[in-house]
């Protein structure tokens, strides 16, 4: 909590500063024509000496984003327009029609809109307070089983805006946020944009768990919060409970003489996206400062429907729980961080729709299993939308991505993710794309 800070004091200039920017990398990223870029953002964000950007929005990580899948939208593109087969396993991109659960919930949202009796407001600002945070409270106690205080839980507009009102109330510019490496690829953009240090912090090698010894020797007199993500985004990683305990064990004996304590923020967008009967457990359930972030466009497979939230552990001083209320809801209601009102306002119905996960596991099995069979090392998720394969014959992801590309498969350079020598694979591809794609593989194996 920043107690006197520049952001506290007077919020609505600098924050509104930070949205705008942000989200005006995302577009940047979705709307560059292909011409001028690799991926997106560093083609339409490369000035000239002269230029009128300024430099903040010019950030270096975002190199990161030509790794990703170098000429994707042009490949992409030629692909659908000649209308022969392909494999897209890039992004968590739905391939599929969408779940009928989530378009009946959307449809009711609107009709109810649309009666002649409905409130004439029904489409207007929403502040997303009383029966919708009890809505969240309910969701967090069901599906994460912590019980949380509805007046600790707020609603957003997906998990990069809980995620940037987080990382502006518990950060100033020149402090540094931990983070586990490989990592989403949208992390340090995101830190670089709020004038915060990005710190990757390396992981287990061999299961992809924390590495608490490593996460106590990045700790630094500057660092005033960690990010996690689990089920882990790149990775599939599910960290354990007894993992999750150590590392909050770690930061409250780090905490003690500090003049904040670290925050702990749980990046937890796919909890719901796991596989074997595992359960992604959540630090808010143990560590008092953390600070539990997540989306509903992923157990949708929605992610264009930006709706989501965040709550606070119920184990925090109730001191400080009264400062982060105070400077979440100032810092939401400046970035105006909600979501549309159609799906805000059918978030009881969305929060029951589930992707099918049975189908998702069965599409991750074959592609372990016809990969093993070709000769490559993968891991095996234990959640998430993505597993991770190791590039063949010393190959890097990048060289890799424009060789399978030429066969008309897609995949995601690790490089951008801090796993150089590998590619990620999407399991939102069609079962179609999964048996185009694997001979592909077995012949450049």
């Amino acid at each position: 909590v920043q107690q006197g800070s520049a952001t506290s004091r007077n919020p609505l200039t600098p924050v509104l500063m930070k949205f705008v920017n942000i989200f005006l990398l995302l577009i940047g990223f979705l709307a560059c024509p292909a011409h001028s870029m690799s991926i997106g953002i560093p083609g339409c964000l490369s000035p000239s000496p002269s230029s009128v950007v300024s430099a903040r929005s010019i950030m270096p990580a975002t190199e990161d984003l030509k790794k990703i899948c170098s000429g994707y939208s042009n490949f992409l593109s030629s692909f659908q327009e000649d209308k022969k087969p392909f494999a897209d396993f890039v992004w968590g991109q739905p391939r599929e029609p969408p779940l009928p659960g989530m378009v009946a919930a959307l449809r009711q949202s609107v009709e109810a809109g649309s009666d002649p009796d409905a409130d004439v407001a029904y489409f207007g600002y929403c502040a997303y307070t009383g029966k919708y945070l009890d809505i969240v409270a309910r969701s967090v106690q069901k599906y994460r089983g912590v019980t949380v205080d509805a007046k600790d839980c707020f609603v957003t507009n997906g998990a990069l805006a809980g995620l940037v009102v987080s990382l502006t109330v518990t950060t100033d510019p020149g402090d540094e946020v931990l983070m586990v490496d490989p990592t989403y690829y949208l992390y340090k953009p995101m830190c670089q944009m709020l004038g915060i240090n990005g710190v990757p912090v390396p992981c287990k090698k061999e299961n992809f768990d924390l590495d608490i010894d490593a996460m106590e020797a990045a700790i630094t007199p500057r660092s005033r919060a960690i990010l996690i993500n689990s089920p882990n985004n790149p990775t599939g990683r599910v960290y354990p409970a007894e993992t999750l305990q150590k590392l909050g064990e770690l930061l409250t004996r780090v905490n003690e003489g500090r003049d904040k304590p670290i925050m702990l923020i749980s990046d937890e967008a796919y909890c719901r996206v796991v596989f074997d009967g595992v359960f992604a457990p959540s630090p808010i359930a143990t560590y008092p400062y953390s600070v539990l972030v997540y989306t509903m466009g992923k157990q949708n497979l929605a992610p264009g429907e930006r709706l989501g939230y965040m709550c606070l552990s119920p184990h925090m001083p109730e001191a400080a729980k009264v400062e982060m209320r105070d400077s979440v809801n100032r810092v939401i209601n400046a970035m105006w961080a909600r979501p549309s009102t159609v799906s805000g306002r059918a978030m009881e119905q969305l929060d029951d729709v589930l992707v099918d996960i049975p189908t998702l596991q069965r599409r991750r099995d074959r592609v372990v299993q016809g990969l093993r069979e070709a000769g490559y090392s993968i891991n095996v998720p234990q959640g998430t939308f993505y597993m991770m394969m190791e590039c063949p014959r010393g190959l890097s992801g990048l060289d890799f991505v424009q060789e399978l590309a030429k066969h008309r498969v897609l995949v995601a350079a690790g490089e951008a993710m801090g796993l150089p020598g590998s590619v990620r694979l999407s399991l939102t591809c069609s079962d179609e794309m999964v048996e185009f794609a694997l001979p592909v593989f077995a012949k450049l194996r």
